[in-house]
């Protein structure tokens, strides 16, 4: 199924008016125009002061940050690795023309605007993970109370709560669950596949099952949920395929430190992490039309 392309941070036009913004003031001649018409001229100057009114605030905001972010955290984010999830989404919508159009409805024109927003998404995710960066005690604590190995069902997902009680019903009476998992799952990958998912973690189990989670988890290997509402308000019955216990935390610590940063690098995480870098960058807003941009930014909670 064919997910809804989100911008994730911000907006890219933003960054594009950025740039014509601070194109604008590098031109020598301000008042030659840019456009001609026969009721008058757009000049250099008012394309600049246009859109410093209307988007000058943000774009300042965003390309102080990318800026600040690129010097710290860029190394560590590859070309490579935006060029693969961009291919794969590509292949996924059946091509680059259909990715372009999936963009261009949520105001993205262009690829290579995409891996720019991917870019600025990646550059967060790791300010987000050096702010909340554990050390070994905040990781032994959070694999004793809180980690768990991650586990792997198969489901037949129904769209109501009907559909799922007449198959619930079949199942008691004998039925084999990855043919019902073929035969009327509405989730055609997994269904092919007898409704058997890739390895799932507690964390994406939490999200998808909500208050209903535990009902999830609570199985053990081989047995078979009621039906479960999910939190998109389809309905799911769930075998338990696989449920690894718990080894040791030199063994898990790698896969328990990703886990961490999952759970920590929240979005609150990305914000707090902003603060931080902004108050250790020196920041000095040099036209008073922007004084207030970085209002917001000016404490820290770290």
């Amino acid at each position: 199924m064919k997910s809804k392309i989100n911008l994730m941070i911000g907006s890219i036009i933003v960054l594009v008016v950025a740039v014509i913004v601070l194109s604008v003031m590098l031109f020598s001649n301000s008042s030659s125009a840019i456009v001609k018409t026969k009721s008058g001229n757009v000049t250099k100057t008012e394309l600049y002061d246009y859109m410093k009114d209307a988007s000058g605030a943000s774009a300042v905001e965003s390309l102080t940050f990318k800026t600040i972010l690129e010097d710290k955290f860029g190394s560590k984010v590859k070309k490579a690795t935006i060029d693969d999830q961009v291919e794969a989404l590509q292949k996924q919508y059946g091509g680059k023309d259909a990715l372009v159009s999936a963009l261009q409805q949520s105001g993205i024109t262009s690829i290579a605007a995409y891996k720019d927003t991917l870019r600025l998404q990646a550059l967060l995710n790791q300010a987000a993970r050096d702010y909340v960066k554990p050390s070994t005690k905040e990781l032994k604590t959070f694999y004793d109370k809180t980690w768990q190995p991650d586990f792997t069902i198969s489901k037949i997902v129904l769209a109501d709560k009907d559909a799922a009680t007449k198959v619930a019903k079949k199942l008691k009476d004998g039925g084999d669950f990855a043919k019902l998992a073929k035969s009327d799952s509405t989730d055609t990958t997994t269904g092919a596949n007898g409704g058997k998912t890739d390895p799932i973690s507690v964390t994406a189990a939490q999200t998808a099952y909500g208050d209903f989670y535990a009902d999830v988890y609570k199985l053990k290997e081989g047995a078979v949920s009621a039906p479960i509402k999910t939190s998109s308000g389809t309905y799911e019955i769930i075998k338990m395929v696989k449920k690894p216990a718990k080894s040791t935390f030199d063994k898990d610590k790698k896969t328990v430190t990703e886990s961490y940063y999952t759970t920590k690098a929240t979005q609150e995480a990305q914000t707090a992490a902003l603060k931080k870098l902004y108050k250790a960058s020196d920041v000095k807003v040099k036209d008073s039309d922007f004084k207030d941009v970085f209002a917001s930014y000016k404490s820290s909670d770290k």
